[in-house]
Protein backbone atom coordinates (compact mmCIF):
# COMPACT_ATOMS: atom_id res chain seq x y z
CA UNK A 1 0.00 0.00 0.00
CA UNK A 2 1.29 3.41 -0.89
CA UNK A 3 1.22 6.32 1.48
CA UNK A 4 0.94 9.96 0.53
CA UNK A 5 -0.48 13.06 2.13
CA UNK A 6 -3.25 13.12 -0.47
CA UNK A 7 -4.46 9.63 0.45
CA UNK A 8 -4.44 10.00 4.23
CA UNK A 9 -7.94 9.82 5.73
CA UNK A 10 -9.40 13.02 7.13
CA UNK A 11 -12.72 13.19 8.92
CA UNK A 12 -14.77 16.36 9.10
CA UNK A 13 -17.50 16.61 11.72
CA UNK A 14 -21.08 16.30 10.47
CA UNK A 15 -20.15 15.32 6.92
CA UNK A 16 -20.72 12.73 4.23
CA UNK A 17 -17.31 11.04 3.82
CA UNK A 18 -16.54 9.50 0.43
CA UNK A 19 -13.33 7.60 -0.24
CA UNK A 20 -14.10 5.96 -3.60
CA UNK A 21 -11.43 4.47 -5.91
CA UNK A 22 -8.61 5.58 -3.58
CA UNK A 23 -6.73 2.31 -4.08
CA UNK A 24 -6.97 1.65 -0.36
CA UNK A 25 -6.58 -1.76 1.19
CA UNK A 26 -7.12 -3.06 4.70
CA UNK A 27 -4.15 -1.11 6.17
CA UNK A 28 -5.49 2.27 5.08
CA UNK A 29 -9.00 1.43 6.23
CA UNK A 30 -7.67 0.26 9.61
CA UNK A 31 -6.07 3.72 10.00
CA UNK A 32 -9.37 5.31 9.02
CA UNK A 33 -11.21 3.12 11.54
CA UNK A 34 -9.07 4.58 14.32
CA UNK A 35 -10.26 8.05 13.31
CA UNK A 36 -13.87 6.87 13.12
CA UNK A 37 -14.02 6.35 16.87
CA UNK A 38 -14.29 10.14 17.29
CA UNK A 39 -15.89 11.00 13.94
CA UNK A 40 -19.30 12.61 13.63
CA UNK A 41 -20.06 11.83 9.99
CA UNK A 42 -23.54 10.70 8.96
CA UNK A 43 -22.50 8.81 5.80
CA UNK A 44 -19.40 6.82 4.88
CA UNK A 45 -18.65 5.43 1.42
CA UNK A 46 -15.57 3.26 0.84
CA UNK A 47 -16.66 1.63 -2.42
CA UNK A 48 -14.20 0.30 -4.99
CA UNK A 49 -11.34 -0.10 -2.52
CA UNK A 50 -9.93 -3.52 -1.66
CA UNK A 51 -10.96 -3.62 2.00
CA UNK A 52 -11.71 -7.33 2.16
CA UNK A 53 -12.87 -8.75 5.48
CA UNK A 54 -9.96 -7.27 7.45
CA UNK A 55 -10.79 -3.67 6.51
CA UNK A 56 -14.54 -4.05 6.96
CA UNK A 57 -14.02 -5.79 10.31
CA UNK A 58 -11.91 -2.81 11.44
CA UNK A 59 -14.80 -0.50 10.51
CA UNK A 60 -17.17 -2.78 12.43
CA UNK A 61 -14.92 -2.66 15.50
CA UNK A 62 -14.89 1.15 15.42
CA UNK A 63 -18.67 1.25 15.09
CA UNK A 64 -19.09 -1.30 17.87
CA UNK A 65 -16.92 0.89 20.11
CA UNK A 66 -19.39 3.75 19.62
CA UNK A 67 -17.70 5.43 16.66
CA UNK A 68 -19.81 7.47 14.26
CA UNK A 69 -22.95 7.48 16.43
CA UNK A 70 -24.87 9.54 13.83
CA UNK A 71 -24.00 7.21 10.94
CA UNK A 72 -27.07 6.73 8.74
CA UNK A 73 -25.49 5.27 5.60
CA UNK A 74 -22.53 2.90 5.08
CA UNK A 75 -21.62 1.94 1.51
CA UNK A 76 -19.03 -0.79 0.90
CA UNK A 77 -19.76 -1.74 -2.74
CA UNK A 78 -17.15 -3.77 -4.61
CA UNK A 79 -14.75 -3.95 -1.67
CA UNK A 80 -14.18 -7.71 -1.43
CA UNK A 81 -16.24 -7.90 1.76
CA UNK A 82 -17.39 -11.42 2.55
CA UNK A 83 -19.62 -13.16 5.05
CA UNK A 84 -17.21 -12.76 7.98
CA UNK A 85 -17.18 -8.97 7.71
CA UNK A 86 -20.93 -8.81 7.04
CA UNK A 87 -21.50 -10.68 10.31
CA UNK A 88 -19.10 -8.33 12.15
CA UNK A 89 -20.95 -5.30 10.76
CA UNK A 90 -24.33 -6.76 11.73
CA UNK A 91 -23.07 -7.37 15.27
CA UNK A 92 -21.70 -3.81 15.50
CA UNK A 93 -25.01 -2.33 14.35
CA UNK A 94 -26.94 -4.51 16.80
CA UNK A 95 -24.99 -3.23 19.82
CA UNK A 96 -26.10 -0.10 21.60
CA UNK A 97 -22.91 1.75 20.68
CA UNK A 98 -22.66 1.16 16.95
CA UNK A 99 -24.85 2.23 14.08
CA UNK A 100 -27.96 2.91 16.14
CA UNK A 101 -29.19 5.38 13.50
CA UNK A 102 -28.19 3.28 10.49
CA UNK A 103 -30.78 3.40 7.72
CA UNK A 104 -28.77 2.03 4.80
CA UNK A 105 -26.03 -0.60 4.53
CA UNK A 106 -24.93 -1.30 0.94
CA UNK A 107 -22.72 -4.36 0.42
CA UNK A 108 -23.59 -4.84 -3.25
CA UNK A 109 -21.16 -6.10 -5.87
CA UNK A 110 -19.27 -8.22 -3.33
CA UNK A 111 -18.71 -11.88 -4.18
CA UNK A 112 -20.40 -14.47 -1.99
CA UNK A 113 -17.99 -16.21 0.39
Amino acid sequence: AHSSAASQPRIVRGCRCRYVHFGWGAAEVEALAEALVVADAFALTLSHNLLRDAGATAIAAALGAGGMPRLRSLTLCNTGVGDEAARALATAFATSGGGSQLQELDLSINPPS
